[in-house]
């Protein structure tokens, strides 16, 4: 079973797009989320150029649209 960030990993591996694959625990996760680091408090998060998206569905069409996997029409 993938979680919500696979397809986001996908498209950037297969996009030959380089990313820093981070996986947390549960711990860093609490203290992430005390620290406002997750703005709604969960996972996935992606950071670009010091902005942090954290909606799964925005993340992926970014990403497949960096990997020239999105359909242009």
């Amino acid at each position: 079973m993938s979680g919500r960030a696979e397809p986001i990993r996908l498209c950037f591996t297969i996009g030959d797009v380089k990313f820093e694959d981070e996986r947390i625990n549960r711990d860093q996760l609490m203290e992430g989320k005390a620290s406002g680091r997750f703005p709604l408090g969960s996972l996935p998060v992606l950071e670009v150029d010091g902005k942090v998206v954290c909606q799964s569905y925005a993340m992926q069409n970014y990403a497949a649209k960096i990997s020239g996997l999105y359909p242009k029409e």
